[in-house]
């Protein structure tokens, strides 16, 4: 992806709400970092972190890391180019993360400090722009949800090997496991079974 299509995905969105929304998001695209390339393993959002910085990835991926009850790895969410990452527990809750966010390959990322962002929650028009912002967020979250319910795991895992490649490549086989909702040996004994054709 592109500087630019930031501001190109949200115009689409928006597009209803143009031109007069138009100066707004400019401004909001400009206020971005420029892009930075983070290595593997860099944590964008910390276990208890309270900070609500906006980042857009650019290229790579970035997990929603936590744990369960029991002290085992969950993987909440994936995030790939052309999304938001943002501590969402923070701003809906006010309190501290109780997951990380972590890239687990390069990732080319925008980012947006947390006072900037506060600055413009306080311009005309700005809850529009956030709105699309959170339902952009919302849309991937929701779709991993049904997923879950909707596929067996196996399903989901042939899902993704042909609709995000990329995930299986970045994904240790724990990380795949506890993305699917299952126990590695289980996550083991399916591709033993059924491993899916390249």
């Amino acid at each position: 992806m592109r500087e630019g299509d930031l501001c190109t995905l949200l115009r689409h969105k928006l597009a209803d709400r143009l031109p007069e929304l138009s100066p707004l998001i400019d401004e909001f695209c400009a206020a971005f970092s420029s892009p930075q390339v983070l290595p593997k393993k860099t944590v964008l959002i910390r276990l208890d972190d309270a900070s609500t910085h906006l980042h857009f990835i650019l290229d790579g991926t970035v997990l929603e890391l936590g744990e369960d009850d029991r002290g085992q790895l969950t993987v909440n969410q994936d995030y790939a180019p052309g999304e938001f990452v943002f501590n969402f527990h923070r701003h809906l809750t006010r309190l501290p993360s109780k997951t990380v966010y972590q890239c687990v390959t390069p990732t080319r990322i925008l980012t947006m400090d947390q006072n900037v962002l506060e600055s413009f929650q306080k311009k005309d028009g700005f809850d529009e722009v956030f709105f699309v912002i959170q339902q952009h967020l919302l849309t991937q979250v929701r779709a991993h949800f049904q997923h879950l319910l909707q596929l067996s795991p196996i399903q989901h895992y042939i899902w993704i090997f042909h609709h995000k490649p990329w995930l299986v490549e970045a994904l240790t086989r724990n990380q795949m496991a506890a993305f699917l909702g299952i126990s590695r040996a289980t996550f083991f004994r399916l591709l033993a079974k059924h491993a899916p054709n390249e």
